[in-house]
């Protein structure tokens, strides 16, 4: 995964390069995984990129929520 630097460059890696689409249900799911300590997932981001880059994919998927 890249540190992307702004919400506008994740978003667009998600939706044109990933060709993934940021509905209520994906958002949902990702923020409940990351926002779980506990999950292998979780912990694998944790230890690749930090608590700084975790809470800031958690603050974008929110936005991309709140924009539905």
């Amino acid at each position: 995964m890249t540190h992307y630097s702004n919400y506008q460059e994740w978003r667009h890696a998600i939706v044109t390069r990933g060709g993934l689409t940021l509905d209520e249900k994906f958002c949902k799911e990702r923020i409940a995984i990351f926002q779980n300590k506990k999950l292998p997932e979780t912990q694998t981001f944790l230890k690749m990129y930090g608590e700084e880059h975790l809470q800031k994919i958690i603050s974008w998927f929110q936005k991309a929520l709140s924009e539905l």
